[in-house]
This record gives C-alpha cells, structure tokens and sequence, in this order.
C-alpha cells in the first residue's frame, strides 16, 4: 500500500504511514492531495510539456538549413546549366544544327553574360548560316559584356575587315579606286588583292567547295614591286597545291552547306617601306570549322619577305626575348581565356619554346601582331589567338 500523502511503500495491514504517519485510509480520488514536491508519482503515458522558445528554436534551424540547402543546388544547377548549354552549342554546331546551336547560345549568354567563349561560338554559327550582320552584332555585344575581350576583338576585326560579306555588299561598301599618273612613292606601293577562285560546283552550277585565295598584286612600277608579285603568286601556288581538293569526297557535300577552305585578305600597312597583309583561314568540312589568321609581309625597299628582325632595332635574341614576354604576359593578364594549364601543355611554355622562323604574324597601326593557331595555346573554343606586340 502506498501512501497518499509522500508517496512510500507500506504493509497492507498498516493503518498509519511508516515513513511520514500519514493515515492510510482510503479516501476519494479526488481527495487525494498532490504529491510531495521532488517526487513526482511515476504517470505511465504521460507528456512533458516543452517550453514554446525550443519549438521556435528547432523552427529557426530547421529554415536555414533548408535556405542553405537551396543556394548551394541553385548554384551548382546555374554552373552546370551553362556549361551544359555552351556544350551543346558547340555540339549542334558541329552537326550542322544551327537553329539549335543558337537557341542554347543564346541561353549560354543569358546564363554567364561576360564569359567571351558563348559569344565567339554564336558568331561561328552565324557565319556558317552567312548571316554576317548577326555575327557582327553577336561579336559587338560580347565585346560590350567583357569588357574589351581580346579574342572577341580579334575576331570581330577578321569578320569586319575580310571580304565576308556578299560581294554586292562589298561593292557598295568599297568604292573604286580612281586611276592616278601621279608617280608612287618610294616607301608605299599601289596594291590591291585579287580573288583567285578555284571553287568546285556540281552539274547544276551549285557550290560544293567555296576555294579561293586573295593573293597580293602591286602595280610594277620597279623591280623590287614586279619581285614581290613573283612572291606573292607562288605563295598564292602553294596554297592551292597544299590544299588537295581534289582528294575531297564531293559525294558527301550537301550543297546547301558546302564545303570550306579559303584564305581570304585584308591589307593592313602600306607606309615606310612595309606590306602587310592579314590573311584570314577559313576551313570547314564535315561538320567542323575552324579559322586562323596568318600574314604576309614585304619590304618594299628589298622586293623580299619581310623578317621580324628587319621590324625591330634589335638583334635576333633580343627580338625573340621580347615577342616571347609580350606574350607571356598577356596570358597572364588575360586569366579567363581558358589557356592550357597543366604538366604536359601549358601555354606559358609553349610560347617561351618559339622561335622566329615559327611566328606568323601581320603588322598594322606600328604594332607587330602574332598569329598562334587554334589549339596551340588553349582548346578549339578559344578560336585562334592574335597578340599585339608595340614596335620599338
């Protein structure tokens, strides 16, 4: 038997309370007084009352870590989504599926606004679909977005100042020179570029392989002149000779999107005694495209190829020395682009590795400009990459 009043075992037989003598006797339940403070009676089934501030505790965590939870996946979804879309771009790009290509372009850009890679891959797509306006806006906004990127510039500056266009376009855009017997200076030379096409057409007159070349002639106003016409055509020889077209399985063309490999001109110095020209490369088969840009360069005083070394007041190591840091340190200044960074390709020494002879370059505006190709310095997204180097 229990007692009623401090809760302590006693015989049944005991009228009084052993511990505390408290009357045993049983009297209504709801006379019962409570129990002693400090021993609560043991309540099978019962809840403990949980005071209302853990519940908002337990609440307040709870939320930030659902809140934390959903920033990291919207993160990690937002950097997966471009990456997963400028790879798509260049998927479809390369499988002829240009509405398709731009659509996730155009994603890649609203995605990532300032990474240059969404924007120079557009523009190859709208080249390929010879929509050059496109491609020129494409290019203006990415140069807008990145803030001056160089590689979009370069581009934008190869589109622009090659013959892309249509040639109606180009037409009305480049008015006729006017004949002059006014005698020519010494230190520049009356020079034009004269399309040579050898493009392949099927029966039907349609395009299946867009083959030209814009070779250099100047008008032969002394023998050093009438020398590098010489040069420049057997340069133009080479090209179509190294091309092998007729090795191309016309079988496999589509004339709706024919086949590519060209090299198309743009003269960008004529003053002090130096002709120079940019060419821009254009190759694009089976799906594939790619550009790059070289250059072809003369001393009119000589009528000989123009050497690097006749640019520069220094010697042969010293040129060298500075093209080579010219160009490191505009990798360095130029983080994002991508270059190859690792043990076996690293772009920083591939180009301490160079030597003259394996520079192509142009020159314009007093600045000598290098032409690495694609897939030297970084993947085939970086397109080809241009450096200027100031003349000193």
């Amino acid at each position: 038997m229990y007692c009623h009043q401090c809760g302590s075992f006693n015989p049944d037989d005991s009228n009084f309370c052993e511990k505390c003598g408290a009357s045993l006797k049983k009297v209504p339940t709801s006379f019962v007084p409570a129990p002693a403070e400090g021993n609560p009676p043991s309540q099978k089934g019962g809840k403990r009352k949980i005071h209302p501030l853990v519940w908002i505790l337990v609440a307040v965590i709870v939320l930030a870590g659902i809140i934390t939870g959903i920033y990291f996946a919207l993160s990690s979804q937002t950097k997966d989504t471009f990456q997963e879309q400028l790879s798509l771009g260049e998927k479809y790009l390369q499988e002829l599926r240009y509405e398709d290509a731009v659509v996730a372009l155009n994603r890649a850009i609203e995605i990532a606004p300032k990474n240059e890679k969404s924007y120079r891959l557009l523009a190859q797509v709208h080249v390929a679909q010879e929509d050059y306006d496109s491609a020129v806006k494409t290019l203006e906004q990415g140069l807008e977005a990145t803030g001056g990127n160089a590689e979009i510039a370069a581009m934008l500056e190869g589109l622009t100042g090659s013959n892309s266009l249509p040639q109606e376009e180009q037409e009305a855009a480049t008015p006729s020179p006017s004949p002059t017997a006014t005698p020519i200076p010494t230190d520049v030379a009356n020079a034009s570029l004269e399309r040579v096409d050898h493009s392949v057409t099927n029966e039907a007159g349609q395009v299946l392989v867009e083959h030209y070349y814009d070779k250099l002639v100047l008008e032969e106003t002394c023998p050093e002149f009438a020398a590098i016409n010489q040069l420049a055509q057997e340069q133009c020889d080479d090209f179509f000779t190294s091309a092998n077209i007729d090795q191309t399985p016309l079988d496999m063309v589509d004339p709706e999107y024919p086949f590519m490999n060209l090299l198309e001109g743009e003269i960008t110095c004529n003053e002090k005694s130096i002709l120079s020209v940019r060419l821009q490369s254009k190759w694009y088969m089976g799906g594939v495209f790619n550009s790059n840009y070289v250059g072809v360069n003369f001393n009119l005083k000589t009528g000989e190829e123009l050497k690097l070394t006749d640019v520069f007041a220094m010697d042969e190591e010293e040129v060298l020395t500075y093209l080579q840091e010219q160009s490191v340190q505009y990798i360095q200044e130029h983080p994002d682009q991508g270059w190859w960074a690792g043990e076996i390709q690293d772009a920083k020494q591939i180009v301490s590795e160079y030597t003259l002879d394996r520079y192509a370059f142009y020159i314009e505006n007093n600045t000598v400009y290098l032409c690495y190709p694609t897939y030297e310095l970084g993947p085939g997204a970086m397109g080809p990459v241009v450096i200027p180097c100031p003349i000193q």
